[in-house]
């Protein structure tokens, strides 16, 4: 097989259970005298395609956010795909609802793909209420930063003289859409600015060089933005009109998908912006989807992605880990239950059904991962084709050449390959590998030795502290530079976190101590408060590193305490 040929049956084989939501869809199939009327022959069109595909379609009639916040875990619950139709009421805006249930979409981190399905034929209006939506920021905010922006350019004395700033920076009202929708500053787009600016104003390439300059370091501090493209997306929100949040919400990332419109990354979500085909869109030049088109547009978007191994490799292992994880403990109905209550009974006489039941869920882990030692990927296979189809040697040579531009990239790999992404939510006691942020009582202006703690106390001994008196091992570490702990990579002991959205290097000082945490107060969804050296500390969960990266931390601190010092005499 080919590579493209691999890619489509890894992305229909992902695309198995789907959710169409629609205020005015009724439910396939239910009796009704108007065959025709688009709210009936829609979804019944799209369940029928659905099912071609051998993908299970559920219809949610839209009420509003009521009934839905009452509903939505066990609606979305193990669907692959959401479809989601973008005027949910007759309200104004109408997409108000849509926008918070596509937050609430691309939060949920066992859905991949969203599927916004619109009667709006001009698709720009809809990314450009996404981006505001989550911008971070609300409307009245942004006008005030937008207005402060515009004083302060009028004010200055370096720059051609201008009157009104905002009408300036209204004329470019279309550039700045271009950016959002876009999402970055092309050269072609910076040659356009430069080109406007130089008529408005009246100068030459010069002096429509030093404005644009001056506008974006002013910006950049109004806007508080790192990139000159960011100053851009602002004031396109505020030049064209959009719905921002009313509670902002900050950590949610928007990247076009290239070669692809309407297509985007959203919180590592992939979001397909089509037109419905209606019956009152008859004749309009638009480019409409029909019910019967969802599936295969959505599908050709996800496996045409250029750059797509790996979240195609991703899809692979979610699908293989999928299909095996329905046998778990189908052997076990041969076995006498008494047996296992036998087993059970000698960890209820100890008090420590904790223990057993961490005991069992070790051996369904074992049990759902062993199959991948006699599996072999279908991706794999074509390797070769991909990475000369995508010159991956030619990027290979670029990395090498220019390893500052890929720092993030690279640190991003080593966070996923080793730290559990998994949000706890009920209490637990602290295990072997979570790592703490460390808050000391105040201590004058000195410079404390660790930010961060991980701990490295044994398995048995975190499910069972009593046994240690209640005092856990821990190594305590510090901040260290992406680049810098890339250059040590395994040779030393380093994590890699993310907090507040960024990756975070921590080197670990190689020397063991306890501290003593209180059975109580032994819960990582809060605060933890302790003693740490005679001072008051406070430890908060941050994350826990997988097993074989922190057992090699471990067995380094540890055999800190097996040196043994002499003294030779030498010449």
């Amino acid at each position: 097989m080919d590579f493209n040929t691999v890619a489509k049956e890894i992305v229909s084989d992902s695309i198995c259970s789907a959710l169409c939501i629609d205020n005015a869809f009724d439910e396939p199939y239910a009796p009704t005298d108007y065959p025709e009327k688009d709210s009936f022959k829609i979804p019944k069109e799209l369940y029928e395609s659905f099912k071609a595909q051998n993908c299970i379609l559920d219809i949610y009639k839209y009420i509003d956010l009521k009934d839905w916040e009452g509903k939505r875990e066990s609606i979305l619950k193990n669907k692959d795909l959401l479809i989601l139709d973008w005027e949910l009421t007759d309200g104004d805006p109408p997409y108000k609802d849509a926008l918070e249930i596509l937050l609430e979409a691309v939060k949920t981190e066992s859905l991949p793909f969203v599927y916004i399905y619109t009667q709006e034929i001009d698709l720009d209006k809809v990314i450009l209420n996404i981006c505001a939506y989550f911008s971070g920021t609300t409307s009245e905010d942004l006008r005030q930063k937008y207005e402060s922006l515009c004083e302060e350019l009028e004010d200055t004395t370096d720059i051609p003289e201008v009157e009104d700033s905002d009408k300036l920076l209204s004329g470019m009202k279309e550039i700045c859409k271009e950016i959002l929708i876009k999402g970055d500053l092309s050269e072609d787009i910076e040659d356009e600015i430069f080109g406007y600016l130089q008529k408005e104003l009246d100068t030459d390439l010069g002096g429509a060089k030093r404005y644009y300059r001056t506008l974006c370091k002013i910006g950049q501090k109004h806007f508080e933005t790192e990139t000159r493209d960011d100053i851009f997306k602002p004031i396109g929100i505020i030049l064209n009109p959009s719905h921002c949040r009313e509670e902002p919400v900050s950590e949610i990332d928007i990247h076009p998908i290239s070669d692809e419109q309407y297509a985007y990354l959203i919180h590592n979500t992939i979001v397909k912006i089509s037109t419905k085909k209606l019956s009152t869109t008859e004749g309009i030049k638009s480019d409409v989807v029909s019910p019967e088109e969802v599936y295969s547009d959505l599908s050709r978007t996800i496996w045409k992605r250029p750059r797509n191994f790996l979240a195609l490799l991703g899809l692979e292992m979610r699908n293989l880990y999928r299909g095996r994880s329905s046998v778990i403990g189908k052997d076990l109905n041969e076995i006498d239950e008494i047996a296992f209550f036998k087993h059970q009974k000698s960890f209820e006489d100890t008090d420590e059904q904790e223990r057993f039941y961490e005991f069992l869920k070790n051996i369904w882990k074992e049990e759902l991962s062993s199959f991948l030692l006699d599996q072999s990927s279908a991706l794999f296979s074509v390797l070769d084709e991909y990475k000369n189809k995508n010159n991956i040697e030619d990027g290979l040579e670029t990395l090498q050449k220019n390893q500052e531009k890929f720092i993030d990239d690279l640190s991003k790999l080593n966070y996923y390959y080793s730290v559990l992404r998994f949000d706890w939510k009920n209490p637990r006691k602290i295990r072997f590998g979570d790592i703490f942020s460390i808050t000391f009582e105040k201590n004058g202006d000195s410079e404390e030795d660790y930010s961060y703690l991980l701990c490295i106390t044994s398995h048995c001994d975190c499910l069972r502290p009593q046994k240690v008196e209640d005092s856990l091992n821990f190594v305590g570490g510090k901040k260290l530079k992406l680049k810098k702990g890339l250059e040590i990579g395994d040779s030393g002991c380093v994590s890699y976190i993310k907090a507040n959205e960024e990756i975070v290097c921590i080197e670990w000082r190689k020397i063991p101590f306890t501290i003593h945490i209180a059975l109580n107060g032994n819960d990582i969804s809060k605060p933890i408060k302790c003693i740490f050296s005679g001072r008051d500390i406070t430890l908060d969960y941050l994350a826990t590193q997988k097993e074989n990266y922190t057992q090699r931390i471990a067995n380094a601190a540890f055999s800190y305490a097996s040196r043994v010092g002499i003294e030779l005499v030498g010449l």
